[in-house]
């Protein structure tokens, strides 16, 4: 019983100093990101499918909790408008994250991550069959990334990598009966960069 009871009390002192260590590198950050993307974008309606893609810049701010291995956030994007064929499209996204960076080095991490939330996509259509309507649709957004996150001191830190997002399927709500398009599939592919200042 002895012996229990000092390995108890080992484990739980050798958890607090973990603990404690791992508290040393938490705190709330506030960070910048930029991406060019390469949007895929579909519009179809019974007869005339139509595929269309081109790349943008996409802008976001992020702010959220760094705890150990693992940073939540909250961030806020704005995605540049497209143009393809006639058709524009671009629009803001609200998101919410979550990041895994374990260790490669003291100061390099692995970075992957999710992350969820909903786009505000405007699309205006001027295509020749018909007069232009403009649409204003709401998707929700799944995304995936992976990349390098790099502490430059304990404070800041710097991000590059690769994401893929989806965009749920949108119909597109017009008065007019002979809508051009009746549905929306969007899906992104872009690289990213990132700077992060924990306090």
């Amino acid at each position: 019983m002895k012996i229990l009871k000092s390995v108890l009390a080992g484990g739980f002192v050798a958890g607090g100093l973990v603990c404690g260590a791992s508290a040393a590198n938490d705190g709330f950050f506030f960070g910048v990101e930029g991406a060019g993307d390469y949007s895929f974008a579909r519009f179809k309606n019974s007869e005339i499918p139509t595929k269309y893609s081109h790349g943008a810049w996409d802008l976001g701010l992020k702010a959220g909790y760094q705890a150990s291995e693992h940073r939540f956030y909250l961030s806020y994007n704005y995605q540049g408008a497209m143009k393809s064929n006639n058709v524009e499209w671009g629009g803001h996204k609200v998101l919410a994250g979550v990041d895994f960076r374990p260790n490669i080095t003291s100061n390099t991490h692995f970075l992957g991550g999710l992350y969820a939330g909903v786009a505000f996509t405007s699309i205006d259509d001027s295509y020749p069959t018909a007069s232009s309507k403009s649409y204003s649709i709401r998707n929700g957004v799944i995304g995936a990334r992976a990349g390098l996150s790099v502490d430059l001191d304990e404070n800041n830190s710097f991000d590059v990598g690769v994401k893929a997002e989806w965009l749920t399927r949108a119909k597109l709500n017009n008065d007019d009966s002979k809508k051009t398009h009746s549905r929306a599939d969007i899906n992104n592919l872009g690289l990213f960069v990132g700077y992060s200042y924990k306090f």
